[in-house]
């Protein structure tokens, strides 16, 4: 299989803070992941540096003193964990 517009080979970087290995990026995704993986034809190919690999990091919260749902106001009780939040309603 040759390789399509966007293909990456990423060689030498650490997913997740692991082992030095190579990932192969096919359309968008993650094809493959290891180490001194072949370069297919016409894929770039990139140096990561030895750099960390990390999915995309997103901040996901909620503000559960808050409600789009129509319910009554509840003020923020300052607890000290969401899953105290939650089991205290």
């Amino acid at each position: 299989m040759t390789g399509m517009p966007g293909d990456l080979l990423i060689r030498n970087v650490r997913p997740l803070g692991g082992a030095v290995a190579d990932v192969l990026v096919r359309a968008g995704r993650i094809a493959e992941i290891g180490p001194g993986i072949a370069a297919p034809p016409a894929v770039t190919i990139e140096d990561g540096g030895n750099a960390l690999l990390l999915p995309g990091l997103i901040e996901g919260h909620t503000h559960l003193d808050k409600t789009l749902w129509g319910m009554p106001w509840r003020p923020n009780s300052a607890e000290t964990s969401t899953s105290a939040v939650v089991t205290s309603r």
